[in-house]
């Protein structure tokens, strides 16, 4: 089962996880912080495996290399 991290219930994060969840059949856990820095933080740390980030959060840590970005809601790539 993979954990996910998200700014909380109900946040933009925890549902858009939700729906990729749904849409693949992916069997996937949430984890709600008080904030995108907590959800951050442990996925640093590698107590969560993802994270429905957003770009201001992950930006310095796609940058460096700390953290892997496996697609985007956008038209196209920021970085």
């Amino acid at each position: 089962m993979l954990h996910y991290a998200s700014s909380g219930n109900g946040s933009s994060q925890h549902l858009m996880a939700a729906l990729l969840a749904s849409m693949t059949g992916m069997q996937m856990r949430h984890v709600p912080y008080r904030g995108s820095a907590g959800a951050t933080q442990d996925l640093l740390a590698g107590i969560v495996e993802s994270s429905v980030a957003g770009v201001p959060n992950a930006i310095s840590h796609l940058a460096t290399g700390r953290l892997r970005a496996l697609g985007v809601t956008t038209a196209y790539r920021i970085i």
